[in-house]
């Protein structure tokens, strides 16, 4: 996450996004918790949505929150809930926003 934060920083979209994928990979094989699931969806949405991408972006969301509403976990769930919501501002869509 912190090298994320780096590339994002220096405007290195693509090459965030490719190591959230590779994340993903690892986490797959891992067998990682649901809760590093959530973070690596978490970060995928945000790296589809920097790249204009909004229906991956969504689709990503979409995962996490679903995982976070088994984890019980109001941070997540909140996170991926506004996450959401600002893809919907983007598109002009006032009524899922809400």
């Amino acid at each position: 996450s912190y090298i994320i934060t780096i590339l994002n920083d220096e405007g290195k979209y693509k090459e965030a996004l490719e190591l959230c994928q590779n994340a993903e990979k690892l986490f797959i094989k891992a067998k990682a918790s649901p809760k590093n699931f959530a973070i690596v969806y978490n970060n995928l949405g945000n790296e589809w949505q920097y790249l204009g991408s909004f229906k991956n972006a969504s689709k990503y969301y979409f995962k996490g929150l679903k995982i976070s509403g088994k984890l019980n976990n109001c941070v997540f769930e909140s996170t991926f809930i506004n996450n959401l919501s600002s893809l919907y501002a983007k598109m002009l869509d006032k009524k899922n926003q809400l």
